[in-house]
């Protein structure tokens, strides 16, 4: 599900700023950007965001404010002692006048060294994984709200579904009966009223169409389908691979039944459950 959230807060004397967003996709997909310090916090961050997401590829990004964080200013000696005797060196072998000076050296890359005052302690982590979880709680609830919102859109699909079952159910005997009459007039065409229509092999005859277009148990097993659908909806807990698995059940019962129903009609309300089950399909990717 899409969503994006920011939280800020403070953390081993400095702030620290975090966002992150998420979008569509069926499986997790963590991208993780820290800067250098809090790189030493990543496995933590990534360990954070696999237990509270589930499904959808996700980016966090945070920024390090120094704030009121002590910094450490040092000096290279080896280094500028180094570059004092090659000043010295330079100066002598060119015949040059003057003396390198301090503001000279000062110049000279990593001679002058600033940064932490060492590295981040161990104890600075609680502080930062409460500006992280705010940040993932906020974007969890955004993506709550949407999908609120895309659970009612897949319920009122599941009530079209199950309303054309209804109506294959209540259809499905007249199959036989359309298929005798059919049956029947066929065979007096052929027989040329010379002979009668032999009643005992046209009952067998009908007993077998019967037997082969019976979609009572796909029936039964699709409606059982989309009552655990509805259920697992509900639930509070990881639902989208459960709900992928029942789109793929439902599925195959309706295909069975189009394959067992010889009536234009029936088949097309199969392709209209059908064509419902495929938006359900598409709306489940953006769930948990």
């Amino acid at each position: 599900m899409t969503g994006f959230a920011r939280a800020e807060g403070e953390a081993g004397g400095a702030r620290v700023t975090v966002e992150a967003k998420s979008i569509n996709h069926r499986y997790l997909e963590l991208k993780i950007y820290l800067p250098r310090e809090l790189s030493a916090w990543e496995q933590k961050v990534t360990e954070l965001c696999r237990s509270l997401f589930q499904r959808g590829r996700v980016e966090v990004r945070a920024n390090v404010e120094a704030g009121q964080r002590p910094v450490e200013v040092k000096w290279n000696r080896p280094l500028a002692e180094g570059m004092a005797r090659a000043f010295e060196e330079m100066k002598d072998a060119l015949d040059l006048k003057g003396r390198p000076d301090l503001s000279l050296l000062a110049l000279q890359r990593d001679v002058i060294l600033i940064g932490d005052s060492g590295p981040w302690a161990d104890e600075a982590w609680p502080e930062l994984k409460r500006v992280f979880e705010e940040c993932f709680e906020r974007l969890l609830a955004m993506r709550a709200q949407e999908g609120s919102a895309l659970a009612d859109d897949i319920l009122g699909r599941i009530k079209a579904i199950e309303e054309r079952l209804d109506t294959l159910a209540d259809k499905a005997p007249a199959l036989v009966s359309g298929y005798r009459d059919k049956l029947e007039k066929r065979l007096k065409e052929l027989l040329s009223g010379q002979t009668p229509v032999n009643e005992e092999r046209l009952a067998q005859e009908l007993a077998l169409f019967a037997d082969r277009s019976d979609i009572t148990e796909e029936l039964v097993r699709a409606k059982s389908h989309l009552a655990q659908f509805r259920t697992v909806l509900g639930d509070d807990a990881a639902k989208g691979r459960k709900l992928d698995f029942l789109i793929q059940e439902i599925f195959r019962e309706i295909n069975t039944t189009s394959n067992k129903v010889q009536d234009a009609g029936l088949s097309g309300l199969a392709v209209e459950i059908k064509t419902e089950l495929e938006k359900i399909r598409e709306q489940v990717q953006n769930l948990e």
